[in-house]
């Protein structure tokens, strides 16, 4: 393998380890928080998330797609179906995360907010943004998984 490969591929590695673990600790830290109902904390929570996934989760995102196109030029092997795997879970993850997860999480920021929190709402909101945590951390665990075993579909 050459130098540029090995860069390339520390750096995909190094990146998609600083992406799912962010994502998990996120996950972990929101569902923690609903079952304490601690709502001061949890706008807290929130925003620092907002701030992870601009300042943390996106660039490394970016760069896990960036060495990972990288790799596949430097291996000259063309797009092998795990390849394929990669790319749909890379653009999965980043609409569940930043699109729809965060749309959610400002809305349930709003709910509670408000000075007289509708507390079925934010049952809901917390249910929907937990199952769709869920989706996200399985869609990349897929990714980890598949890239390192690289089956032939």
């Amino acid at each position: 393998m050459s130098m540029l490969y090995n860069i390339l591929k520390f750096l995909h590695v190094s990146a998609v380890i600083i992406w799912l673990g962010a994502v998990i600790t996120l996950a972990v830290l929101f569902v923690r928080l609903a079952r304490e109902r601690e709502t001061g904390a949890f706008q807290l929570l929130a925003r620092q998330a907002e701030f992870i996934g601009k300042s943390l989760i996106g660039p490394a995102a970016g760069v896990t797609l960036l060495a990972g196109g990288a790799l596949v030029w430097e291996m000259g092997s063309g797009m092998p179906a795990w390849t394929w795997w990669g790319l749909i879970g890379f653009v999965v993850s980043v609409t569940l995360g930043g699109g729809v997860m965060q749309r959610a999480g400002r809305k349930l920021g709003a709910v509670v907010a408000d000075p007289n929190p509708d507390a079925a709402a934010i049952e809901n909101l917390q249910r929907r943004l937990r199952m769709l945590g869920i989706i996200n951390i399985v869609v990349l665990l897929s990714v980890v998984w598949v890239m390192v075993a690289k089956p032939t579909f």
